[in-house]
């Protein structure tokens, strides 16, 4: 059981706890003086510290009302008026009518036309702004008015303009890459950014920095532009790396840039294609085969298209092949001393049995087959040799009246007269320069027809 003394402090320790409790309580309900309007105040600051555009600072006195606003939004936005009840007009920085902001950007303003008198005041806010990249228009009414205590006096309040850097945004400088010649040179961000500093309730600016530019060697085979390196087109180099001529040298016809810059040809070459070359021939004596039965031209001499051809000369004496107007007499290496027409493979000495004196022509041959046994005499094989009538001469195994160009010499054809029957003399040969058959050395017969 408690004594009186005991008993009593109890009583006094709950009573006190009570008292306090209901000192709370009255505070929070605003029973104190000016404590509801010190809650109502904290509230206004809060909810506009953080309204789509938010005021992190405000004072009013009797003629106009000073902001901190920021672009709480993630985009930039314009801020175009501030008004009141339909009252007031927006004082930017520099005295402008509007104001841009980044996101997380603040900025002072006034807005005229709107006050207070004295004691505390309650100031209901509209603010219009634009997304800057759409044009998207807002209007924005705040729920709770700027509630705290007017100046009074008519001069310009003069806040604090900063509490920490962040409000201060920040300095920026262009950082643009550039040209030195052939080379490029360029910065590890454009533009250069700095934090503002806050100091003493005061924004101060910053110096940024761009930094060292990294160079570029751009090359041969590109050209500096506005900072960047741009490839020159296919088969083109700036090989002289002076970006005023950009890409002056064809790579793929410059003797002296052939391929790739400093790629000198020697001498006699050209540039094909960019790869050096000597041209195939010149003259058409160096597209010479050693072949007498060939015609050897030089096609585009001394271009990057030059070309021997080597066309076949018909007739021609030396081919193995005994052709029509060749003969024993006239082109011995060729045909076989069997007949007068000299037909290839029909040489009695590879004939057996043989035939005997002038039938011997008929070795190999089928029976009937007609043949001259010489000039002026014809057979057919297996029956009796027949002289050629009225001086006619044998070809062919028939008998026909002599002329130049029939393959047989006689009826007074000499070689100078008619080479082209009777041949010509040892080391000369029948051809045609374009003053008709006549017997000329092997090297005047080169570039013209045989006969």
């Amino acid at each position: 059981m408690l004594s009186r003394g005991q008993a009593w402090a109890e009583y006094i320790t709950i009573l006190a706890v009570v008292i306090i409790m209901a000192g709370i309580a009255m505070y929070l309900a605003g029973g104190f003086p000016g404590g509801s309007q010190i809650i109502e105040e904290r509230d206004s600051a809060a909810y506009w510290l953080s309204a789509e555009v938010g005021i992190v600072r405000y004072v009013a006195n009797s003629s106009l009302l000073q902001l901190v606003i920021k672009n709480n939004r993630n985009f930039r936005i314009r801020v175009n008026s501030i008004t009141s009840k339909g009252s007031g007009v927006l004082v930017a920085p520099g005295g402008a009518s509007g104001v841009i902001l980044e996101p997380g950007q603040t900025a002072q303003v006034n807005v005229t036309g709107v006050g207070c008198s004295s004691g505390m005041y309650s100031i209901p806010l509209v603010i219009n702004y634009t997304d800057v990249a759409y044009e998207a228009e807002y209007s924005f009414s705040g729920e709770k008015p700027l509630v705290s205590r007017c100046m009074g006096s008519s001069a310009t309040p003069t806040p604090p303009e900063c509490s920490s850097d962040s409000e201060c945004g920040q300095n920026s400088t262009p950082c643009n890459s550039y040209c030195d010649g052939n080379t490029a040179y360029s910065y590890p961000s454009n533009p250069a950014t700095c934090q503002r500093v806050c100091n003493n309730g005061k924004c101060y600016d910053c110096s940024p920095s761009c930094g060292s530019a990294t160079p570029t060697d751009c090359g041969k085979g590109s050209y500096c532009s506005s900072g960047a390196c741009i490839s020159c087109p296919a088969n083109y180099g700036n090989c002289n790396e002076n970006p005023s001529d950009l890409c002056e040298v064809n790579l793929d016809e410059d003797e002296s840039n052939c391929g790739s810059c400093g790629n000198i040809c020697g001498g006699g070459e050209l540039c094909c294609s960019g790869a050096c070359k000597t041209p195939a021939c010149t003259t058409n004596a160096q597209c010479d085969d050693s072949n007498s039965c060939t015609k050897d031209i030089c096609n585009n001499p001394g271009t990057c298209n030059a070309e021997c051809t080597h066309t076949p000369i018909t007739p021609c004496c030396g081919n193995t092949v005994c052709e029509a107007g060749e003969s024993y007499s006239n082109c011995p290496q060729d045909c076989c001393n069997s007949d007068c027409t000299g037909n290839d493979g029909k040489c009695h000495a590879e004939c057996a049995p043989y035939c005997s004196g002038w039938l011997a022509i008929c070795n190999n041959q089928v029976k009937g087959t007609k043949l001259c046994s010489d000039a002026t005499h014809n057979v057919t094989c297996c029956n009796l040799l027949t002289t050629c009538p009225n001086n006619g001469v044998c070809q062919g195994g028939n008998c026909i009246v002599p002329y130049c160009g029939d393959g047989i010499c006689n009826g007074g054809e000499t070689q100078t007269t008619c080479c082209v029957d009777c041949g010509c003399p040892a080391n000369r040969y029948c051809c045609d320069c374009g003053a008709g058959c006549t017997c000329r050395t092997f090297n005047q017969c080169r570039f013209c027809d045989y006969c």
